[in-house]
C-alpha cells in the first residue's frame, strides 16, 4: 500500500498555514489596542513630555530671561519634545502588546518586556536621528547643548529607557497584579458555586429522605389500629396523609417560611403522637406575622425528629416539645425546648447539630446561630437565630 501524505500534494501548504498564523496573531494585536489604551498612551506620552520638559527648563528658562532666545522657539521645540514623547509611549503601547501575547505570568516574561522596550527606544532614537537635520534638536534632548548626533543619540536613548523602562515596569506589575487578582476571586467564586451545589444537593437529600423506619412504623400501626379501633386508624392515616402532603412540596423547592416549616413538623408530630399517646405532648406558638417569613426548608423537621427519637420516646413517661419564634429587630429567634432525656452529645454536637450548622453557615455565613443549652432539671433547648431575608 502507497500512503500518499496529503501535505506533499498542496504546494505552499507550509508557508500558508505560516502567513494564516501570523494573521491572527496580528489581528489578536490590533483588537487589545483599544480606545482606552489609545487615550490613556496619549495622555501618559503628552505628561511625560511635559515631565521631561520640565525636569530640563532650567537652562531654557535662564536664555528666555536673558532674552538669549525666542519664546516662539521655546513653544515649539516644546511641541516637538511632546509630540516625540508621544511616539515613544505608542511604540512602547505597540511593543508590549506584541510581548503581552505570550506572557503566562512566570519570571522568563519579564525578558520580553525587556526586549520590547528595547525594541520601542531603540526606534524612537533612530526616528530622532533622522529629525535632528530637520527640526530644532534642542526640543528633541532638553535643551541642552550637544553638538554631536551621537551625543545626542545617546542621551535620548538613555532617558527614554529609563523612563519608558519604568513605566513598564509599572504597567506590567500591574496588569499581573490584576490578572491574579481576577484570578482568585474566579477561583473563589468557582469554590463558592461549589459549595452552593454541595449544600443543595445536601438539601435535596434532605428533602428527599422520608425515612423509612418512620413511614414503615406508622403503617404498621395503621394496620393494627384498624384491627381493633377503626376510627383510631383513620385518624393515624389522615395525619399520615397530612405529613405527606406538607412534605412533598418541599422535595421540589429550595425555599421555604415558617408557616410551611411548622406544618410539617406539626403533621410529624400528630403521627407520632398517635404511637405513643398521651406520653408525648407538643405545642407550636408561631405568631402570624412570623408565619410567612422566610425560613430555610428541612431545618426544624430534623431536630424535631432527632428530638422526640432521642430525647423523648426513650422515656417511659415520655415528655413536652415547645416550639416557639420571636423576632429580634433584623432578625428571628426560632425556640425549641424539651424536657426529656439530655443528652451530653447533643449539646456539643452531633450529627444532626453539625449538619444544621452547616447549613446555616453556607446559607448565612456568620448571620445566622445555633446554640444548645441545657434545661433545668432536664431537658434541651435549641435556638435558631437567622435573619430576615
Amino acid at each position: 500500500m502507497i500512503r500518499v501524505d496529503a501535505c506533499a500534494t498542496l504546494p505552499g501548504a507550509g508557508s500558508r498555514n505560516r502567513i494564516a498564523t501570523t494573521t491572527r496573531r496580528v489581528l489578536v494585536i490590533l483588537r487589545s489596542l483599544s480606545w482606552t489604551r489609545f487615550s490613556s498612551t496619549l495622555g501618559i506620552g503628552a505628561v511625560g513630555g511635559l515631565l521631561f520638559l520640565v525636569s530640563h527648563s532650567m537652562h531654557r528658562i535662564q536664555s528666555l530671561l536673558a532674552h538669549e532666545t525666542s519664546l516662539a522657539d521655546t513653544i515649539l521645540e516644546s511641541a516637538i519634545a511632546i509630540g516625540i514623547s508621544i511616539v515613544v509611549a505608542f511604540l512602547l503601547l505597540l511593543t508590549v502588546s506584541v510581548a503581552e501575547q505570550g506572557d503566562r505570568g512566570g519570571g522568563g516574561g519579564w525578558m520580553r518586556y525587556a526586549m520590547a522596550t528595547l525594541i520601542a527606544v531603540g526606534a524612537a532614537t533612530a526616528i530622532v536621528h533622522l529629525l535632528v537635520p530637520h527640526v530644532p534638536a534642542a526640543g528633541l534632548v532638553g535643551w541642552y547643548n550637544m553638538e554631536t548626533r551621537t551625543s545626542i543619540d545617546s542621551f535620548v536613548f538613555t532617558n527614554w529607557l529609563l523612563f519608558g523602562g519604568l513605566a513598564v515596569f509599572v504597567y506590567v506589575r500591574s496588569r499581573r497584579a490584576r490578572r491574579s487578582q481576577a484570578a482568585f476571586e474566579c477561583a473563589e467564586l468557582e469554590r463558592v458555586a461549589a459549595g452552593r451545589e454541595l449544600l443543595r444537593s445536601r438539601l435535596a437529600a434532605s428533602q428527599a429522605q422520608v425515612e423509612p423506619g418512620f413511614l414503615f412504623d406508622t403503617l404498621r400501626q395503621v394496620a393494627a389500629q384498624y384491627e381493633h379501633d377503626s376510627a383510631s386508624g383513620d385518624r393515624v392515616l389522615d395525619d399520615l396523609i397530612a405529613y405527606l402532603r406538607a412534605a412533598l412540596p418541599q422535595l421540589r423547592g429550595e425555599d421555604s417560611t415558617l408557616a410551611r416549616e411548622s406544618e410539617l413538623a406539626d403533621a410529624y408530630l400528630r403521627i407520632v403522637q398517635g404511637r405513643m399517646g398521651s406520653r408525648l405532648e407538643y405545642s407550636f406558638d408561631i405568631p402570624m406575622a412570623l408565619g410567612a417569613s422566610h425560613f430555610p426548608p428541612m431545618l426544624l423537621l430534623p431536630l424535631v425528629e432527632s428530638t422526640v427519637r432521642d430525647g423523648l420516646e426513650p422515656l417511659p413517661h415520655g415528655g413536652r416539645l415547645e416550639i416557639h419564634a420571636t423576632s429580634l429587630a433584623d432578625r428571628m429567634r426560632l425556640t425549641v425546648s424539651h424536657d426529656g432525656l439530655r443528652d451530653t452529645t447533643e449539646l456539643r454536637g452531633g450529627s444532626v447539630l453539625d449538619t444544621l450548622r452547616e447549613r446555616l453557615a453556607a446559607l448565612y455565613g456568620a448571620g445566622a446561630t445555633l446554640t444548645v443549652s441545657a434545661n433545668q432539671p432536664c431537658g434541651v433547648t435549641t435556638i435558631f437565630e437567622v435573619p430576615f431575608a
